[in-house]
């Protein structure tokens, strides 16, 4: 976390730094770390320009969606994780496996994991042009609806790495 709130320092990111500030002098338990986490985000991006549709679902979606999957435990992999919000809702005991293409939104993601308690391995990278061979005990996807330069069929991608890419008891 300090070195994050570092980095945007350099990049003079007033509002980001504010809240990580806020956050890390409370002293709170991890989950409540979580809590402020997430309204913080919420008020960052309401006043930003794109709003926060471009990196997270809404929370009642990610626990719905969580709920319909009922994943007890396993790799579990969002190649659209943007902030982790579906992360945020898995057991534990689970390894959440997530990409963005925003290396600053994996870098909060990850931080935004950690305080979930969730083990999660979040990577920069581009998951419509570079998808490993390892299959997931579960893929969940919000693909961008925002993004206009892709070059490929979103809905086709999404279901051909669902057909490949999960383990033969996948969901």
């Amino acid at each position: 976390l300090n070195a994050y709130i570092a980095e945007m320092r350099k990049h003079e990111q007033i509002d980001i730094i504010k809240a990580f500030d806020l956050i890390r002098e409370a002293k709170l338990a991890d989950n409540e770390y979580l809590t402020l986490l997430e309204y913080a985000e919420n008020y960052m991006f309401s006043n930003s320009q794109r709003g926060i549709a471009e990196f997270t679902n809404p929370k009642s979606l990610a626990l719905l969606v969580a709920k319909v999957l009922d994943i007890k435990d396993g790799a579990v992999f969002d190649p659209f994780m943007g902030l982790g919000s579906f992360a945020t809702t898995l057991p534990s005991c689970c390894e959440f496996v997530g990409w963005d293409v925003n290396t600053e939104i994996v870098k909060y993601s990850t931080i935004k994991l950690a305080l979930a308690t969730i083990r999660s391995h979040c990577e920069s990278r581009d998951s419509v042009h570079t998808i490993d061979a390892r299959k997931y005990d579960a893929i969940v996807s919000f693909p961008p609806m925002m993004v206009k330069s892709v070059d490929v069929d979103l809905t086709e991608f999404c279901l051909k790495l669902f057909e490949t890419h999960t383990t033969e008891n996948g969901k």
